[in-house]
């Protein structure tokens, strides 16, 4: 009966742009418990004219109260839904820092101990020799005679072979 009686005054609302609800009006008591819950508001200096507030607007654009009650039911219960995969991702949290925190400890001392073990090290030293190397002359055929794969003595006999 209420949710008949809200939706005939948001018809009227959505045709008129506002509502009259005087004192012999049977809606009136629907009409002020609307606006104690922000739905209506009163803005002219007369108090039975009565529009939409933001809230009534909201109403308004969902074209009906039932819809409107759907909506707002939806948005709810996946509020809801939210706050409980927000308390597993907190537990997931809360179960897994003591772990990484222990590893992330381990890893940083091993770390530490072998930066401090290569500086403990001493590399060999290397011998300069005073003496110059002697200049290669050999000419560049020549290296890349060196380059070229070397072939077995099996096939150089097989070719030898054949071609006589």
């Amino acid at each position: 009966m209420f949710d008949e009686h809200v939706e005939s005054i948001f018809a009227t609302l959505l045709i008129n742009g506002q509502i009259t609800a005087g004192f012999n009006n049977p809606s009136r008591t629907v009409v002020l418990m609307l606006k104690s819950k922000g739905y209506l508001i009163t803005p002219y200096v007369n108090p039975d004219i009565f529009e939409p507030s933001d809230l009534g607007r909201e109403v308004l654009q969902c074209s009906s109260w039932k819809s409107y009650i759907e909506k707002k039911d939806l948005k709810e219960k996946r509020l809801i839904e939210k706050e409980i995969l927000d308390l597993k991702i907190s537990r997931f949290k809360y179960y897994t820092l003591w772990p990484a925190l222990i590893l992330g400890v381990i890893g940083g001392f091993y770390s530490i101990f072998n930066i401090i073990k290569s500086f403990a090290e001493k590399p060999p030293t290397k011998i300069e020799s005073t003496t110059e190397q002697p200049k290669s002359h050999i000419s560049s055929e020549a290296k890349k005679s060196e380059n070229l794969v070397r072939l077995k003595e099996s096939d150089t006999i097989f070719y030898l072979k054949k071609k006589e």
